[in-house]
């Protein structure tokens, strides 16, 4: 049984958008967009400076275990939303998946996604902001999203699967190993599977807080904005069609070599400053021990 989170990253695409030109929002016109959600979730949200959070009415939170078939006190479901971004997350607790690990993912995974696509969709697409007098009006016209999976304790997963090293899910798309330096000294490692419909981070137990902000915001940089900025040069107009939703081979790739080399060189780089670090404590201490020893030495033989 494993504790599993899965994550809807959603990026807000505004009609006047265009190479270059970026829509940047006021207090008020952000006040608008609060209004729209708080209109769909039915309640205020919490503010984590700068995010406008809702923790998910039970009449939602049911709705969405139904469609997950997952008793809705296993859940916990949140919705947080900050200028052009805004993500769902759930946390179900105690998921079964050593047995069709894959089928289980993939049907939560589809279902979540439709089911969070279709209330973002319903909550803020061709909803108007008002001009503030400064900024124009804005239309919301699209928004991109891509789900995060992260399975705590998953690289058990792994393991259980690795009876032949062809054929695995290590090769069925980019795969690759994250290092974690921790405590100073130890290393753990993670394991990360990326494919268009979604990211699987495999987790050695836990996730420290560092890497999980590199994946969330590489997902954003050279996937989610990169999705937008290619309709916008392609000059592909938006409508409510999730097939203008999916990525790419090319955006994939993209997102491999961010996270890939962004992640792992930044580990190994700290990896390498903890040996660093080590290495000149030793040196300290044994230049510590080869001088005190000879004076402690030197002090004994005086007072004999």
């Amino acid at each position: 049984m494993f504790d599993v989170e899965f994550y809807v990253l959603g990026l807000l695409r505004f009609d006047k958008e265009g190479i270059g030109e970026s829509v940047v929002l006021s207090e008020r016109q952000l006040g608008q967009i609060k209004e729209y959600l708080k209109g769909k979730m039915g309640e205020d949200p919490k503010e984590c400076d700068p995010w406008l959070v809702w923790s998910l009415s039970n009449g939602i939170v049911k709705e969405i275990s139904e469609v997950l078939k997952i008793q809705h006190k296993r859940v916990q479901c949140e919705l947080g939303y900050y200028h052009h971004r805004i993500i769902f997350k759930i946390k179900i607790f105690k998921l079964h998946l050593q047995d069709g690990e894959f089928k289980v993912l993939r049907e939560i995974r589809d279902n979540l996604h439709r089911t969070v696509r279709k209330l973002l969709n319903e909550a803020l697409v061709n909803k108007k902001i008002e001009s503030d007098g400064k900024n124009p009006e804005f239309l919301i016209s699209y928004v991109y999203t891509y789900p995060l999976i992260i399975i705590y304790d998953g690289v058990k997963l792994i393991k259980e699967k690795r009876k032949d090293r062809i054929f695995s899910i290590s090769t069925t798309t980019f795969f690759f190993k994250i290092p974690e330096v921790k405590y100073r000294i130890l290393v753990r490692s993670h394991f990360i599977r990326i494919s268009i419909p979604c990211t699987i981070v495999y987790a050695d137990k836990e996730l420290s807080t560092s890497i999980f902000w590199e994946v969330v915001n590489g997902i954003y940089y050279a996937a989610l904005y990169s999705k937008k900025l290619q309709d916008l040069k392609s000059q592909i107009s938006t409508r409510m069609d999730d097939a203008l939703n999916e990525l790419n081979e090319g955006i994939l790739r993209e997102l491999n070599s961010y996270l890939n080399e962004g992640i792992v060189a930044l580990e190994m780089q700290e990896a390498e400053n903890r040996i660093a670090w080590i290495a000149l404590i030793i040196s300290v201490m044994s230049i510590l021990v080869s001088t005190i020893i000879p004076l402690i030495s030197n002090i004994i033989g005086l007072i004999g």
